[in-house]
């Protein structure tokens, strides 16, 4: 089969997931055509793809979310503000797409979570089956349980999540763990796509005692300094997107922070005693794959990831705070007892259920059954 991609290439999980799904459907013998990412410029080829996705690749001007510089929370106004002046330049991004695509014409197009793919479902009604792929339609699940509250919030999520998927023919929802289908929507839960490089960093598996830290908020810098000071006997490695001179600068005898280096910071979650992050999906997924328990802080006024959270807390990958609070995390590991490793089993069915739910795969019933 050919397929094509569409890729929301603002966001480095959307990037991961086209690239595992790049290499799944390669080895098992379909090509993939073209990739169209789309940016807030429309010009630039993001790095993780310019260096890691071996297939053509072509850019367009699509809407991107915006963050706060400082306080790195999501800015609806700014957003809004954003997207409203360049209506022209995303009705030429529907244009090029449905150029490119005519051109190579596929079987199958994946989205990955851009709303002009959507849009371009819906309105150019291509002659290839369309899927949208992304933990975010697991949010639009019937059976997923929402927090509560934030209704303007949870209307707002989804209502750019259904944009992205006008008129597909299946849903792909990525989950941490099993949840059931919701097929009035056509919405199927399926493993995270995740970066093939895991299953070597899996058998190097460790723990040597330290901290690891994602910052994106630099206001917690002070608080992780603070705290370690106080705490000279826990090490602590922060990877932050700070300018530092150096690649590594130790703070104190026991705090280190890292230039952001994404092949470095998954040797050294192999590593770590636990992981302190954000309630990014594919960052948990990974400290999951790699049996690490992780505290998330969601990014504030972000209702995705505040769901991302709840839906992994329930799935046994840790807990999560509003603030940073390394004291309760460390006691929460105190307390953590062996357990087996409930994600890698579910996601150990990969494969083979993502290429059936696209029909890239025929199997007899009786062989395939989850």
């Amino acid at each position: 089969m050919k397929f094509v991609f569409i890729i929301q290439g603002e966001g480095r999980g959307h990037q991961t997931q086209a690239m595992a799904m790049l290499d799944l459907l390669k080895r098992y013998g379909h090509e993939v055509c073209l990739a169209l990412i789309g940016s807030k410029d429309g010009r630039s080829v993001p790095s993780m793809i310019a260096e890691n996705f071996h297939a053509p690749v072509a850019m367009f001007k699509s809407p991107a979310l915006i963050y706060s510089k400082k306080s790195k929370a999501l800015s609806v106004s700014k957003t809004i503000l954003n997207t409203v002046p360049n209506f022209f330049s995303y009705l030429q991004s529907l244009r090029t797409i449905n150029r490119k695509i005519e051109e190579v014409k596929p079987d199958a197009i994946i989205n990955f979570y851009d709303v002009l793919g959507g849009i371009y479902n819906w309105l150019y009604r291509p002659n290839a089956r369309f899927y949208g792929v992304g933990h975010q339609y697991l949010l639009l699940n019937k059976h997923f349980i929402h927090p509560d509250s934030l209704f303007v919030d949870r209307f707002l999520v989804n209502t750019n999540t259904r944009l992205t998927c006008l008129g597909a023919y299946k849903k792909l929802a990525l989950s941490f763990s099993a949840f059931p289908d919701d097929e009035e929507q056509n919405i199927v839960t399926v493993t995270p796509l995740l970066r093939p490089e895991l299953k070597n960093l899996k058998r190097k598996t460790e723990d040597r005692g330290f901290i690891l830290i994602y910052l994106t908020q630099q206001s917690m810098s002070d608080e992780v300094i603070t705290w370690c000071e106080g705490h000279p006997e826990t090490e602590v490695h922060c990877f932050t997107d700070k300018k530092q001179e150096k690649e590594v600068v130790q703070i104190n005898d026991n705090l280190y922070f890292h230039r952001i280096n994404s092949r470095k910071f998954l040797e050294m979650m192999t590593k770590c005693r636990g992981l302190v992050t954000t309630a990014g999906f594919e960052s948990v997924c990974e400290a999951m794959t790699l049996s690490k328990p992780v505290m998330m802080i969601p990014v504030r006024k972000h209702y995705e990831q505040l769901c991302n959270a709840s839906d992994a807390r329930r799935a046994g990958a840790g807990i999560w705070r509003k603030e940073l609070e390394i004291g309760t995390f460390i006691s929460y590991l105190d307390g953590l007892s062996p357990e087996k490793n409930t994600f890698n089993k579910w996601f150990s069915r990969n494969e083979l259920k993502i290429l059936k739910e696209m029909d890239a795969l025929h199997l007899n019933e009786k062989e395939f059954a989850f």
